[in-house]
Parts: structure tokens; C-alpha cells; sequence
């Protein structure tokens, strides 16, 4: 059995997006876990999981367009299901980029201050997400 790193690409339509942020304060990803992914592709093959995990990039790309939220990261899956092969169940992320600036985030995808910073790009407050006039 082999293992491979994916990169997930996961499109969230920004009023989707913008109402998760409001119902989960502080959480980047505007809730407690990814939706689907819009998008994967492999990008290497390794023969164990230890080498898989030593090799992936554990930072999650933010970008917000006109129109959607845009997440990118990457994850380990297996070729074939085997039950032995003790595949991580998500993602450790050591951090988050967003607009070009690292912040670091919590294995649940929590950060105060990447948060703020994608308020403060949408042009909201901290104050339960609400729009500045």
C-alpha cells in the first residue's frame, strides 16, 4: 500500500462564507469543519505514512474574491483502504496565510487574529460580525 499528499481546494460562496464567520466567532474557515472539497489533486506518492506526514505542508491558504472564499490545503490519503494503515483523520495545521501575512492557528482552525484580519478585509467588526458603516 501507498500513500499520497492531495492538495484540497475548497470554494465557499462569500455569503455563505460571510454567514459561517458571523455563527462561529473566530474560526477561519467560518465553522468547525470543511465543507467538500471543490477540487483535489495528488501531488506526490510516498510508500508510508511517515513519510507522507514528514513531506506535507501543513498551512492552509486563505484568498477572498469578489465573490467566494477560497481555502487551499493539503492532506494524506491512501491509495486502498487498509486498516491498518493508520491515516491521520485531519490535517495538524501549524498555520494560516491570508492576503500574503502567516498567522499561526490551533488544530481546529481557530485564530484570533486571522480573523480579524479577514473581518477587517470584508470590511466587518469583531462585534458578532457585523458590517462597519
Amino acid at each position: 500500500m501507498s500513500v499520497k499528499i492531495i492538495r484540497e481546494v475548497i470554494r465557499i460562496d462569500l455569503e455563505d462564507y460571510i454567514r459561517g464567520l458571523k455563527e462561529n466567532p473566530g474560526y477561519i474557515d467560518g465553522s468547525k469543519t470543511f465543507p467538500e472539497s471543490s477540487e483535489s489533486r495528488g501531488l506526490y506518492a510516498y510508500r508510508t505514512v511517515e513519510e507522507a506526514e514528514a513531506e506535507t505542508d501543513r498551512t492552509l491558504h486563505l484568498e477572498i474574491t469578489e465573490s467566494e472564499a477560497v481555502i487551499e490545503y493539503e492532506r494524506i490519503a491512501a491509495d486502498e483502504w487498509d486498516e491498518e494503515c493508520n491515516l491521520p483523520e485531519d490535517v495538524a495545521f501549524r498555520e494560516a496565510v491570508f492576503e500574503g501575512v502567516s498567522y499561526p492557528i490551533g488544530d481546529d482552525l481557530y485564530s484570533e487574529d486571522c480573523y480579524e484580519a479577514i473581518l477587517k478585509s470584508l470590511g466587518m467588526t469583531a462585534e458578532a460580525g457585523t458590517e462597519e458603516e
